[in-house]
């Protein structure tokens, strides 16, 4: 923030050495004078090189720092969460989440942020001179300004309710993907790839129509905020005119002001791009609170901690999957001691699954309970249940570094 009101502040007093050059051109002083004017405005322009260069670099580390810690933030919520939130919330929503969402969060606090602040110091700045210069020029010039604020309020509305259906709709073609690439066996077996390319067809017609209507709100932003001020120049032709040919301002006045003029399309345009990048922002983060806030069904208040598996029991376990009234389990009760071994069989759905999920505590138990090593599992902390439980699922899942571990084996 230091190196951006620095860059501000000589971008903003720069036109004055430029109308002091015009003017000692005008009136024909010594060139020496001249050239010290050019030094100085040589020193200015390699100033707002350098401090350029610091407000760029920092503000991009401070951005992308946010947006790893909030990612990171995420995954580890998720991790945290119970299989009951995984059964209502599609893959394609979650890596929509972590991907476009928390991109769209960056931009809000990294270049939105900096274009909005950036704005308002040139303002800070700009405004004063202009008043210090001609202040009836300055209140003709700028007098489309007021209606702005105005404008921008409602393209903001609009890009707000736009921006977020055009990310649920992304979300849902992201999971329609995710599930298609995951079932391609399934699909191919059953003949099914023509049905699932027009409902591709159809859902990516959604998002096209959904981005475009997006665009078409945000596309608004340019003519809105440009005209109002680039019709300064055009009315400051006519109010200066009178006084530039009387000779009671002089031509770097009147170049001076107009390059004033020129600034403060920017600031304009900046607090609108910034109020862009803010209500995308916000309407990100609307997804992203959502999912950082909710709780696992599945609370981890275990303290204990076993070393040695000695026993398991399940006594009179009942258990349906949350939202449903149908009970998977129903009164399922058994016990089994170190050495021995147990086998459960059944047809598909019987709860067999079900069954070692509850045992991993990936659902709540509502009915009955289970024992390990004589005590509840409800008391161990899930660290400790999940070590000591080794759970191998019929499709296994391999990270592509342990895929490339296990493949030297396999070639073995």
């Amino acid at each position: 923030m230091l190196f951006l009101i620095i860059t501000n502040a000589l971008d903003a007093f720069w036109p004055l050495l430029l109308r002091q050059g015009l003017d000692q051109l005008e009136q024909r002083e010594p060139l020496s004078t001249l050239a010290r004017t050019c030094l100085i405005f040589l020193t200015f322009m390699v100033g707002l090189a350098l401090t350029r260069y610091g407000w760029r670099r920092y503000f991009g580390e401070f951005h992308t720092f946010a947006a790893e810690t909030l990612r990171q933030k995420i995954f580890t919520h998720l991790n945290g969460l119970g299989g009951s939130f995984f059964q209502k919330t599609s893959v394609g929503e979650l890596m929509s989440l972590m991907t476009t969402d928390v991109q769209s969060f960056r931009q809000a606090i990294g270049p939105g942020f900096l274009i909005f602040a950036d704005g308002v110091i040139i303002i800070i700045f700009v405004l004063p001179i202009m008043i210090y210069l001609n202040p009836s020029w300055t209140w003709k010039t700028l007098i489309a300004l007021p209606l702005l604020p105005f404008l921008i309020w409602k393209v903001m509305r609009l890009i707000h309710s736009t921006y977020k259906i055009q990310q649920d709709r992304f979300a849902e073609l992201t999971g329609f993907c995710h599930e298609t690439v995951g079932g391609i066996r399934v699909l191919k077996g059953f003949a099914r790839e023509e049905n699932r390319s027009t409902e591709f067809k159809d859902l990516n017609n959604k998002y096209i129509k959904a981005a475009n209507k997006n665009a078409l709100v945000d596309s608004f932003f340019a003519p809105v905020m440009e005209f109002g001020v680039a019709s300064g120049s055009v009315i400051l032709l006519f109010v200066s005119m009178s006084d530039v040919l009387s000779g009671a301002v002089s031509i770097g006045t009147f170049v001076a002001y107009h390059r004033y003029i020129q600034k403060m399309v920017w600031p304009m345009t900046a607090l609108g791009f910034g109020l862009s990048f803010f209500q995308k922002g916000l309407a990100s983060f609307s997804r992203i609170k959502e999912i950082l806030t909710s709780e696992s069904d599945v609370v981890d208040h275990g303290q204990r901690e076993i070393q040695e598996f000695e026993s398991l029991e399940f006594k009179n376990v009942s258990f349906r999957y949350p939202g449903s009234e149908h009970w998977i389990l129903k009164n399922v009760s058994f016990r089994l001691e170190r050495g021995q071994s147990l086998a459960i069989v059944g047809p598909i759905g019987a709860g067999k699954s079900t069954l070692f999920h509850i045992l991993t505590r990936l659902f709540p138990l509502e009915k009955g309970e289970v024992l390990i090593n004589g005590m509840p599992w409800t008391e161990l902390s899930l660290t400790s249940l999940r070590n000591i439980v080794r759970l191998v699922p019929q499709d296994p899942f391999y990270t592509a570094a342990q895929c490339r571990r296990i493949s030297p084996l396999r070639a073995t």
